[in-house]
């Protein structure tokens, strides 16, 4: 059942002595599960009950009640065109989401429900480091929380075939038209679990036998069938992580990553599955090359395309269609846009008419790279139709979904009652939810079955409708276990109620008025929604905050997932809305206003105007790309054919994460006019290194260190940068922010040609800390200055000025920013400086000051090409193609004549068996 919009809207703020303000306005549409469940209000409560306080609930108490999981429709439609047009011949997709069990916003399930072993929610294994090379490197595949839990999701339209579930960071590998990019196999760990008396096999063992060479199965990601059409297993074989072959592996990773040796590829394997392991089944024994995994290849998708259109035949890449002139020009105040990136960009989903088309989410992925952090909201649940997800979240390519939007995004949906992240594996998981207690609601159903009293509707007659619950992608149950299904639990996160058709609008305004006001006397503060439904009833939505009163919220929750702070202003926020709640974010730039464009298109020439020729696209990289690619080459190489994190997990960078985040917020604190005290700097430090260590990788220390030690140097260090930044702002710089994001593109032309362009070269990079630096003689001028935090070795100022960093962080400031007017507070602030000069200072325990020339700067402008092409070469050669693109073809060389007769003899051997 739909919830139609247009029905009458009460919005009440229900704090005991505060006034409440109704209004009518229309609503728009919410999902509902196909088969709500409705409970009469007529069963008395005891009036113990009905006294009950209401106390609220923490975060912390509201996430350990949330059930996670969902359960939305899927249709052929939601398949990729390229897929419904070629493999149309017998498709059946699979429909429905999947379902989750457990308390726990961690979606761990009990000890019942683990029957068998579940996949990971682990990031891919294989994964190629930096960005996506000009011939774009695939990601292996890395489980989705599949295997052995894997089931049918809901009950409708569903297969009795096995399913191999991979997640959304797979997908583009499973129906790449490239045979050196595509993923068609799966490997399986099998549990060393006790076997029942009388049994030959555990359930594990006998799990994984049924999938044997010839069976059909569905490969599934998420809510859709990847193939939309079985395809079948082409060879399963089971065996210890020690005795698998390169030819194991083969399907398994993409080509190019078999370059590393099978003692690579086999660590590789056991460190994917014993993090599957860590998460859901920590009581089993470590992976190691002794355990025994499955291993499993299928048809892949130009299998299943030859077998539609004949052998002959192969898939073609989609053309790239072209991009639409954009509409808005950088003219007035739109003109900022084109030099000043957003630091945090609002997204209104329910706008949308059609879904992100894949060059919006291209754009959208290149801020994101550069820096740019986004927020979508939504009033719907999450996988509601039409809501995040369908518009949004399963139309981005599986690199921005593993890569950029775990660490640059959050969705707020529900109207704004639950707050999710993105996970590295392409999954969605709620971090911050608003739920109702159980004395709570037991409050709200009292005050709902006598307010229907006072306004003469019957209670039998008002029923309870169950709501969906919050969605956790690929969360699924064993589909030979069908006595074993599970229902989730209501979220809370909505209280609803169903009015008979039979109640006048006069007494549905008594039964809120009466209904707000028992609420109220228990301090319940509601947002009140009374919206009509297609089957002529009415529906009162009750829930804890609205989208306005999520912000707050937000807010918080942005600086303790990312450490990003916006300015106390708001202005470096860029907000993509109708709606009045989000536009008086920053109401100094308007968007709204400014154009008359709405939704995606709306988004389409926003994210055009500030990426500008960088939407073209080119060879893309940053600084530190260069760095590691000219000083530590084999080690650019090896991780760009598998990504190696365990860099990620050492204590340094742990602890030169930390700092930085806690600078930032340092920061953020004097940008509002608070000094913190020595004291309180170092207390929110060891508050982030205690709250980081409890994150599911372990930091890795050296032998013979103690960890209170290492916290201790990082807040003596930590200190010293907090004295040169609170100098600083006691000098009366102007802290413009944090984690700025800039880019510069550089255009290469072909000589003698008169001009002909040649290639284009995107250069992005975060700017760790920028101010102004005022200048007494000239009012309304002043010194740019890039500040870096450096936790490691203090270089001298001699090497610093032969830096890439130093040199390109100098060429973007003069090329974005000098001789142009810096507005202040960034963006869209109301005051301005003109800048005269900018300078690159670095902050170790002392501050270097390198000094940089115009000769540098042009000099470093002609070496980043070079760089990049350099770069682009040495990937193209590890993925086995030219730097075009084109595939190698292997030098024939001529063989040996006694090797030539040696062969000819075999095959007249061979003849004559």
């Amino acid at each position: 059942m739909r919830l139609i919009g247009g029905g009458l809207t009460v919005l009440l703020a229900l704090q005991p002595g505060l006034l409440c303000a109704a209004e009518i306005s229309p609503v728009s549409p919410l999902s509902e599960p196909e088969t709500p469940a409705v409970e009469a209000l007529s069963a008395p409560a005891s009036a113990a009950q009905a006294a009950l306080p209401a106390p609220l609930a923490s975060p912390a108490a509201v996430q350990a009640q949330a059930p996670v999981a969902a359960q939305a429709p899927a249709s052929a439609a939601a398949q990729p065109p390229a897929v419904r047009a070629q493999l149309s011949g017998g498709a059946r997709a699979v429909s429905g989401r999947s379902q989750a069990a457990g308390s726990g916003a961690s979606g761990a399930f009990t000890a019942s429900q683990r029957l068998f072993d579940g996949g990971s929610a682990a990031p891919a294994a294989f994964v190629p480091a930096f960005e996506a090379p000009a011939a774009e490197a695939v990601p292996a595949e890395g489980d989705d929380e599949g295997g052995e839990d894997a089931a049918p999701q809901n009950g409708r339209g569903q297969t009795d075939r096995p399913q191999l579930s991979f997640p959304h960071s797979i997908k583009g590998a499973l129906l790449s038209v490239d045979p050196a990019k595509s993923i068609y196999g799966t490997v399986k760990a099998i549990r060393e679990t006790p076997r029942l008396k009388g049994e030959r096999k555990n359930g594990s063992e006998k799990y994984w036998d049924a999938f044997r060479r010839g069976v059909a199965v569905d490969v599934v990601s998420g809510d859709e069938n990847v193939f939309g059409r079985a395809t079948k297993v082409t060879s399963a074989a089971t065996k210890a992580i020690g005795r698998m072959s390169k030819e194991d592996f083969k399907g398994i990773v993409p080509a190019f990553q078999l370059q590393l040796s099978v003692r690579e590829l086999r660590q590789k394997l056991i460190e994917r599955l014993d993090e599957n392991r860590q998460f859901w089944h920590r009581s089993d024994a470590p992976i190691s090359l002794s355990t025994r995994v499955r291993v499993l290849k299928f048809q892949s998708y130009i299998d299943l395309y030859k077998e539609v259109h004949g052998k002959q035949s192969a898939p073609q890449a989609e053309p790239a269609a072209e991009r639409t002139p954009l509409t808005l020009k950088a003219q007035g105040q739109l003109e900022t846009l084109s030099r000043f990136p957003p630091r945090l960009v609002f997204l209104d989903v329910d706008s949308w008419k059609e879904p992100l088309s894949a060059q919006q989410a291209a754009d959208m992925a290149e801020l994101q790279r550069t820096g740019v952090y986004f927020v979508a909201f939504s009033r719907r649940p999450y996988d509601a139709p039409g809501g995040m997800h369908d518009v949004l979240v399963r139309h981005m390519s599986g690199a921005q979904l593993t890569a950029q939007m775990p660490n640059r995004f959050l969705a707020v949906t529900d109207d704004g009652a639950v707050i999710s992240k993105m996970r590295k594996d392409g999954t969605v998981e709620p971090i911050d939810m608003l739920a109702f207690s159980q004395p709570e609601l037991e409050v709200l159903q009292g005050a709902g079955r006598r307010a229907a009293q006072v306004a003469g509707i019957p209670p039998a007659e008002v029923l309870r409708k169950a709501q969906p619950p919050v969605f956790i992608e690929g969360r699924r149950f064993n589909p030979f276990q069908r006595e074993k299904r599970f229902t989730p639990r209501d979220p809370n996160i909505r209280f609803e109620l169903v009015l008979p058709k039979s109640a006048p609008a006069a007494a549905v305004s008594r039964w809120a008025e009466d209904f707000r006001r028992r609420a109220a006397e228990q301090g319940l503060s509601l947002s009140l929604k009374v919206v009509d439904n297609a089957d002529g009833t009415k529906s009162a939505i009750a829930q804890k905050t609205d989208l306005r009163g999520s912000l707050e919220r937000l807010d918080r929750d942005l600086g303790e997932e990312f450490g990003l702070y916006t300015t106390p202003s708001k202005s470096d926020v860029v907000v993509l809305s109708d709606d009045p709640a989000l536009r008086a974010v920053n109401p100094r730039l308007d968007l709204s206003k400014l154009t008359d464009l709405k939704g995606p298109a709306l988004v389409e020439n926003v994210l055009g105007l500030i990426l500008g020729e960088a939407r073209k696209g080119g060879k893309k990289g940053s600084a530190s790309r260069m760095i590691q690619f000219s000083g530590y080459r084999e080690r650019y190489m090896s991780e760009f054919i598998v990504a190696q994190d365990a860099a990620e997990q050492h204590v340094n960078f742990f602890s030169g994460h930390v700092v930085h985040a806690n600078n930032d917020w340092l920061i953020s604190q004097l940008q509002h006019g608070r000094v913190p005290t020595p004291e309180q700097y170092a207390a929110q430090l060891r508050e982030r290194w205690n709250r980081g260590i409890r994150e599911t990788k372990p930091v890795g220390i050296p032998a013979g260190t103690r960890m209170e030690r290492l916290l201790n140097a990082s807040v003596r260090r930590g200190l010293q940068m907090y004295g040169h930044v609170v100098a600083a702002y006691r000098r009366g710089e102007i802290l413009v922010g944090t984690e700025i994001p800039n880019f510069i593109v550089i255009e290469t032309y072909k000589r003698g040609e008169n001009g002909k362009f040649k290639e284009r070269y995107i250069v992005h990079t975060i700017f760790d800390f920028v101010a102004l630096r005022p200048d007494p003689a000239k009012p309304g001028h002043a010194t740019l200055v890039t500040y870096d935090f450096k936790t490691g070795p203090a270089k001298s100022v001699q090497k610093l000025e032969k830096d890439d960093q130093v040199l390109t962080y100098s060429l973007f400031n003069y090329e974005r920013w000098v001789g142009k007017p810096f507005p202040v507070p960034y963006l869209s602030g109301e005051r301005s400086y003109i800048v005269d000069d900018a300078v690159v200072e670095f902050i170790y325990n002392l501050v270097q000051k390198p000094t940089i020339t115009p000769y540098d700067r042009e000099r470093q402008r002609a070496r980043i090409p070079r760089v990049f092409e350099a770069i682009a070469r040495t990937e193209a050669k590890l993925l086995g193609v030219t730097a075009d693109g084109r595939p190698v073809q292997a030098k024939k060389g001529k063989a040996k004549k006694g090797r030539a007769k040696g062969k000819a003899a075999r095959n007249a051997r061979r003849r004559k068996k």
